[in-house]
């Protein structure tokens, strides 16, 4: 009896499918012990109420979770020696059941791929398993009592081989279920690169032969997703993911039945121990560029980018200054003194001469250009009637964003499990106050919201008012193409590289078979380019975080309804302000009361978070806001006593709006109701824009104090410049961090909080990156060759004699 503990032992710890000796990690469990409670109605309602504010569409988390603290799950947790031993020994019918009911599929049995696999495989697996049914004979067929059909059907052809030195390397590399499935670790990962990295040559002996025959085979990482029968019997679906090395020469399919019917004692430790399933072997990609030609397509775009860039840089730093001034010595009749004097006609003839053609063609190769990108992007300079407070606010919104979707994207995903603590994480952090910063960063959608109906109001009426305060079709037309174009091409190159590129991002033990945005995006990027992907097929929603710029768009072109009436007849203009606000708050109402008491987290998504009637109220504060700034010209007197009263109004507004969930996720706090939800879901965005929209009413117009000086900071105002294109790719390069891990993500505050700020600094420097590689060139700088009136326009576009120009520039500003 002796050899059958260590057999099991071994076969169960180096397999990836069991324990430790003894009673496994959790140790015996007492009666009504609560370390593996059922997951509960209260802990359940509150992971699903943490998810659905962290905007996860359908709210599955809490269903997949629920099944982690079941008592079923004790079959995985306390796998151990006693446990296998006492099937083994009490259930003959099931042991006789094991060694007969090995029948190979006809589609397997003559498969030479399945046989040459499983020579390979089973070398450095039936070294362990053998022992163990070799034990079993020893110790059972003995006894007298024992049934002897058993016994009699016992294979005696069984070999017990010395494990080779590379079969235990491949066992090392397989993941070993481990500690702390109770608190959500449900990925048991294993070495992904040592996998990798074996090549084994070996000789192999058939049965009875005395004849060697060399094979030789790599390792191969595969990925097996297990479902418990006995929780789907329940209706719980929780998906349970083991990594395992095996030859590469053994295909998914090869290696699921190898596992689960041809061995004998896995087959019987997963089917009638464990009561599970390998529902899917995912051994990555196989991935050849030479006949992908959506890959090829964008790899082509991109080269053709970078190097225009290059040609385009050359041209503008070394050549592009000569060109200048050969044009203003045809102005100045051939003497630039006349420039350097100052002299009028020459000023007026650069203000008012259009330019040609040529000088279009030529905007569009200074469009390209790095040098006068990066010049653009790192320039402090400010421009007549600019809102520096924007700056700061845009990029603090956009800390915030990486900030939230540092813990969503990858850790709360469930393509592929990437969190070790996924269940306790959900249980814990919430109950933290300053947590509720990040269960609530949804709400930087609101803040870009009002920054955006700030700027196109204030925009649109200066532009109005150099036009002699007159109207034209042209405005109008210019208003929709600039902001149509402003969002287009970054959400092409991130629509580009999502489709084409992702799957060759990198591999790793935690990298999906599947990224549900980008496989919807090759089906559904027409949607995005119409910029009408948060209203038709949500079903299959491309880019899920860009959804606010259609949204942008969207009410941009909607708002044209009030801005008309608003240059024409002011006061018709603002009543169909306050009816647009008055009709979002409504609808608001009803949807989210409806969502809220059919408890429908889908439909919250995309009927609530998606749709621009519902969220169109910041950005209608922020056309408050706009032309409010616009009329009094920046310039308002308050009384100091004012003054503070508006602050603390802002930033308790802004503190109950972030902080008020805490009073329901508080150890001890009581759910809210859905009437409660339903309000808040309704008035709190708004709310946070009122707030936002005093911080910019007051820092413009020089009432913001340390506030003000702090959002109105130059450094703020390269970073802000990026900020458009690096949002859009941020998210990408977030996926990137998390699925080429080699081990589980540890959720905890410090640990994230390194995260967040490497990914700040990653992200902004791709950001950069893509924003001269692509954004400038293709959004302003072939806007700007289109716009482009005078001829001083079309010199300060590109690398100018700053001497001769710079200081009339700055004299036209003021």
């Amino acid at each position: 009896m002796r050899l059958l503990p260590k057999s099991i032992f071994i076969c169960f710890v180096c397999l990836g499918l069991g324990f430790p000796e003894t009673d496994g990690f959790l140790g015996p469990l007492p009666d009504g012990d609560p370390g593996l409670r059922s997951l509960g109605e209260r802990e359940y309602d509150y992971i699903r109420r943490v998810t659905w504010l962290l905007d996860l569409r359908g709210s599955v988390l809490g269903e997949y979770l629920k099944g982690a603290r079941l008592p079923e799950i004790e079959s995985v947790t306390n796998l151990n020696l006693e446990l296998i031993k006492d099937n083994l020994l009490g259930d003959h019918f099931a042991v006789e059941k094991m060694l007969t009911g090995r029948a190979v599929p006809a589609n397997m049995s003559f498969d030479p791929a399945y046989s040459e696999c499983r020579i390979d495989y089973a070398e450095f697996v039936e070294p362990i398993t053998n022992k163990l049914l070799e034990a079993y004979k020893e110790s059972q067929c003995s006894n007298a009592s024992f049934p002897a059909a058993v016994c009699s059907i016992l294979p005696p052809y069984i070999e017990s081989k010395n494990q080779s030195s590379w079969g235990r390397k491949m066992i090392d590399a397989m993941g070993k279920i481990p500690e702390g499935i109770v608190e959500g670790k449900l990925h048991w990962v294993g070495g992904f690169d040592f996998c990798l990295d074996q090549k084994v040559n070996y000789t192999y002996f058939a049965i009875n032969s005395s004849e060697g025959v060399q094979r030789e085979f790599a390792g191969q990482y595969c990925r097996l997703d297990l479902s418990s029968n006995t929780l789907l019997s329940k209706n719980i679906e929780l998906p349970l993911q083991l990594g395992v090395c095996v030859p590469d020469n053994c295909s998914p399919e090869n290696v699921s039945f190898y596992i689960s019917e041809d061995n004998i004692v896995l087959s019987y430790v997963l089917n009638e121990v464990l009561n599970m399933t390998i529902t899917q072997v995912y051994c990555g990609q196989v991935l050849d560029s030479s006949t992908d030609i959506p890959f090829q397509a964008g790899l082509g775009v991109l080269l053709t980018f970078l190097i225009l860039g290059i040609i385009c840089t050359i041209y503008d730093g070394s050549f592009r200054i000569m060109v200048v001034e050969r044009q203003l010595r045809k102005i100045t009749q051939g003497s630039l003194e006349k420039l350097e004097n100052k002299e009028k006609f020459v000023l007026e003839h650069l203000d008012k001469e259009d330019i040609g053609i040529w000088h279009r063609l030529e905007l569009v190769v200074v469009g390209f250009s790095w040098y006068s990108n990066i010049r653009k992007i790192f320039s402090t300079r400010k421009k007549p009637h600019h809102l520096p407070v924007l700056n700061g606010m845009r990029y603090l919104t956009y800390v915030w964003v990486v900030c939230g979707n540092t813990y969503v994207f990858g850790p709360l995903y469930q393509e592929a499990w990437t969190s070790a603590n996924i269940v306790s994480a959900l249980l814990d952090l919430p109950k933290k106050f300053k947590f509720q910063v990040v269960i609530n960063y949804h709400l930087n959608t609101d803040s870009f919201l009002l920054i955006s109906g700030v700027l196109i109001t204030y925009w649109f009426l200066k532009r109005v008012e150099r036009n002699d305060n007159k109207l034209s079709v042209r405005i109008i037309i210019h208003y929709i193409l600039h902001r149509f174009w402003r969002l287009f091409p970054a959400m092409m190159l991130t629509l580009m590289f999502y489709t084409c590129f992702y799957r060759y991002f990198a591999d790793g033990p935690l990298f999906p078979k599947d990224i549900g945005d980008a496989g919807n995006c090759r089906v559904n990027w027409w949607v995005d380019m119409l910029m009408v992907h948060n209203l038709v097929r949500t079903d299959y929603l491309c880019l899920t975080w860009l959804f606010y710029i259609p949204l942008i768009f969207q009410l941009h072109v909607f708002f044209l309804i009030a801005l008309i009436p608003l240059v024409i007849f002011p006061i018709v203009g603002y009543v169909l302000l306050a009816a647009m606000f008055i009709a979002h708050i409504g609808a608001t109402a009803a949807i989210t009361t409806e969502l809220r008491q059919n408890d429908d987290p889908g439909g919250m998504f995309t009927q609530y978070y998606l749709t621009p009637w519902c969220r169109a109220g910041p950005a209608i504060i922020g056309l408050g806001v706009g032309i409010f700034l616009h009329k009094t010209k920046c310039h308002l007197k308050m009384h100091w006593a004012i003054t503070l009263v508006g602050w603390i109004c802002a930033l308790g507004t802004m503190a109950a709006v972030v902080f008020s969930s805490f009073s329901e996720f508080k150890e001890g706090g009581e759910r809210w109701s859905d009437a409660a939800h339903a309000a808040y879901d309704t008035i709190a965005r708004s709310a946070w824009a009122v707030a936002l929209g005093w911080v910019v009413i007051a820092c413009s117009t020089g009432h913001g104090g340390l506030i003000g000086r702090f959002l109105g900071w130059d450094l703020f105002m390269p970073l802000s410049r990026i900020v458009f294109i690096t949002f859009c790719t941020s998210a990408m390069m977030i996926f990137r961090y998390v699925y080429t891990n080699r081990i589980l993500l540890y959720v905890h505050d410090y640990h994230m909080r390194y995260i967040i700020f490497g990914h700040l600094f990653y992200v902004t420097i791709m950001g950069l990156f893509f924003g001269l590689l692509w954004h400038y060139p293709a959004s302003i700088g072939i806007e700007k060759a289109v716009c482009c009136k005078t001829f001083n326009q079309w010199i300060l576009a590109g690398r100018h004699p700053e001497k001769l120009l710079d200081e009339h520039h700055d004299k036209k500003k003021d």
